[in-house]
């Protein structure tokens, strides 16, 4: 069973028209609304692909048991409520992303106790996406540290301070680009040297 952790989920809605002219008043064409966050859409594609998986996460009570319906799902409801992301489709694409929601004082310490009361029966962990505001950046590390002790590989796709964080505790780290140039402080040559300088600094965490 691969695990899937969000730590900033969102209600994702999609409004899609002929145009979008900015200071005008439009007519909705169509609305599509799903419950999103990059752990969720991970658990989603493995979930339809008949992969076992099980989402967790931290969100408010209505998002978790919308989601246990869909898949299976425990969130903790250690958020007032979730955000959302707009995103309006017209003759270009338009994304509009609300900030999260502060979550409760203590969510990461019982997050990491959710994750290893599952991890006995994880294949692999999948960490994605931002942090909700009160999450500290160390959290997705912690939870590879915890994943290694259990023999359990870790995929974190992280971003900023919780990317630094997490270099050197053996998980997979999959930045792009622009993600590795933050990281390192500058620009980088391609994909491929970005790697390389991660993996440098790893060994040099490591040590």
């Amino acid at each position: 069973m691969i695990i899937t952790v969000t730590l900033n989920p969102a209600i994702d809605v999609t409004y899609r028209l002929p145009r979008l002219t900015v200071g005008e008043v439009h007519r909705v064409a169509e609305v599509t609304t799903r419950l999103g966050g990059k752990g969720v859409n991970v658990a989603r594609v493995l979930h339809q692909l008949g992969e076992p998986t099980h989402a967790v996460g931290l969100a408010d009570h209505d998002f978790g048991e919308a989601l246990a319906h869909e898949l299976p799902a425990t969130f903790l409801p250690e958020l007032d409520e979730v955000r959302r992301t707009l995103v309006v489709v017209a003759d270009s694409t338009t994304s509009l992303w609300e900030p999260g929601r502060q979550a409760a004082a203590g969510a990461d310490l019982r997050l990491l106790d959710l994750v290893a009361d599952r991890i006995a029966d994880a294949s692999a962990i999948v960490v994605s996406g931002s942090l909700a505001p009160g999450v500290p950046v160390d959290l997705p590390a912690r939870i590879a540290q915890l994943a290694a002790a259990a023999g359990v590989p870790v995929l974190l796709d992280l971003d900023d301070a919780a990317l630094a964080a997490a270099v050197g505790t053996g998980a997979v780290l999959t930045p792009n680009e622009d993600e590795a140039a933050r990281l390192l402080g500058r620009p980088v040559d391609s994909p491929a040297a970005a790697v390389a300088e991660l993996a440098a600094a790893m060994v040099g965490r490591s040590c």
